[in-house]
């Protein structure tokens, strides 16, 4: 069996202690998991370390003789932490899911009323755009970022109402979609 997706967190000031800490930990729990009949997966194991500055460090951590590669993210539970906590990468990957799906469903909205539309989108479409949202879309979002996520909302809105309300800008879709949905 393995120990599938198991996070170790460490925290210091000085980059040698936190380095000694993590080497040491690590192979603590890589010999409990053993102890206890658990593999670690060394193929996938890797580290990160996040920090606001540069760090100028191996590219690997030495763990039980084994290589771990320090990446500069690491993909926790479908969510893309940059070791800057940077979240463009996480808001590229969202915006990147959510329009090929939307490509998908405007072959089909022929099919649904404006309402049925407004369901999917919801459930589909913006689950998979904000998916967990709560951490990374913050005021360390990007403008860049922050402005093509309005225009994938906005996209999808529009594949919602149809050319019924072409004219009307994102402000106004996005005022017109909170109404509607209260009133479904």
């Amino acid at each position: 069996a393995y120990a599938d997706d198991s996070y170790l967190i460490f925290r210091s000031v000085d980059i040698g202690e936190l380095l000694r800490t993590a080497k040491s930990v690590t192979e603590n729990v890589t010999a409990w998991f053993r102890d206890s009949g658990l593999s670690v997966n060394v193929e996938k194991t890797v580290a990160c370390l996040f920090s606001r500055k540069q760090l100028k460090i191996d590219n690997h951590l030495i763990i039980d003789n084994v290589a771990i590669p320090i990446s500069s993210s690491i993909n926790v539970l479908g969510t893309i932490f940059h070791c800057h906590l940077d979240w463009t990468l996480e808001a590229d990957s969202r915006i990147s899911k959510a329009i090929s799906s939307l490509h998908a469903f405007n072959k089909i909205t022929k099919f649904f009323s404006v309402e049925q539309r407004y369901d999917i989108a919801t459930s589909v479409l913006y689950s998979q755009l904000y998916y967990n949202a709560g951490v990374w879309l913050n005021g360390c979002l990007r403008a860049r970022c922050f402005g093509r996520l309005m225009s994938v909302s906005t996209r999808i809105l529009r594949s919602c109402v149809g050319n019924d309300f072409i004219s009307l800008n994102m402000l106004e879709l996005h005022t017109l979609a909170n109404l509607s949905l209260i009133h479904i």
